[in-house]
């Protein structure tokens, strides 16, 4: 017997949500995993896998899964002016859901 193929292709999403993130020219680097240090220097978007649940929509041959990306902004803690660190990422993550609404 020979395993099914998997239909959901968590693979291409990820890296549609990467690229996506890419072309909004507002991250310095665009990571498709949870990075183990802390970032550098500009703002940058970790993309990676939050959460996966089976949700009740689907027959007994069937299931229905819903899936959560999480999109990580981060900046350097000590970049100056330190008022605007939080803005910036604020900002950062206005123009990505503009931008996947926008899509």
């Amino acid at each position: 017997m020979t395993s099914p193929s998997p239909g959901l292709n968590a693979a291409s999403i990820q890296d549609k949500l990467g690229s996506h993130c890419q072309r909004t020219g507002v991250f310095d680097t665009v990571n498709r995993y949870e990075v183990k240090n802390a970032p550098g220097r500009g703002v940058h978007a970790e993309v990676f896998l939050d959460t996966i649940d089976p949700i009740q929509t689907s027959g007994l041959n069937a299931s229905s899964v819903r899936i959560g990306w999480k999109i990580r902004i981060s900046t350097d803690m000590l970049a100056e002016p330190q008022d605007d660190i939080d803005p910036r990422i604020a900002d950062a993550a206005d123009i990505v859901f503009s931008s996947l609404h926008q899509d």
